[in-house]
């Protein structure tokens, strides 16, 4: 018996900027965005505001986690990294600040109460410095549960990482051309 498991973001390495805005509210200083090494990298700079990139999955209810790891320039200490807007509710349901968490791998759980698109927002530094989002994970608590138990932390359809790194068990399958699905056989 194989089980899906999916990370509801698409392009979650990610590999290009197709799958992300870039929104500069509030602000004629505008924010930059772009990939590198398989991170999404956003820059700030003095005097912006509310800067940030955005995704919009679709999901059903249930109880998620959102999970990413952060880096940023060298005596920058960012306050929020993260937000998840419900388009349905219209209210923010989760929200990541950098307290003691940053930098490294941030995750937060949170509850869906009805079918909807989210809005996944990365910030920009509000200052002239970067941020640095890898390995970017949104899925359900449940899937995270299970594939902990493996050993994995992350995963997308070509790959995943785990505890220690070293090859990852053969019962571990990427699932083309999905490239935000793994199948545990």
């Amino acid at each position: 018996m194989s089980v899906e498991m999916r990370n509801l973001l698409h392009n979650p390495r990610p590999s290009g900027t197709a799958a992300w805005l870039l929104h500069n509210e509030y602000s004629n200083q505008p924010a930059s965005m772009t990939v590198t090494a398989d991170a999404l990298t956003l820059t700030g700079v003095d005097g912006s505001n509310n800067a940030y990139a955005s995704c919009k999955p679709v999901v059903p209810a249930g109880e998620y986690v959102i999970a990413c790891t952060v880096s940023g320039t060298s005596g920058y200490t960012p306050n929020l990294l993260i937000r998840v807007w419900d388009t349905t509710a219209k209210a923010y349901i989760c929200t990541i600040n950098a307290d003691g968490q940053y930098p490294g791998r941030v995750k937060q759980s949170f509850t869906v109460a009805a079918d909807t698109t989210l809005e996944v927002m990365v910030q920009a530094p509000n200052a002239a410095a970067s941020l640095t989002y890898s390995h970017l994970l949104l899925t359900d608590a449940s899937n995270l549960a299970h594939m902990q138990e493996l050993g994995v932390t992350w995963w997308c359809g070509d790959g995943y990482d785990r505890n220690g790194g070293g090859r990852p068990s053969d019962a571990l399958v990427g699932y083309p051309p999905c490239e935000h699905w793994m199948v545990v056989a």
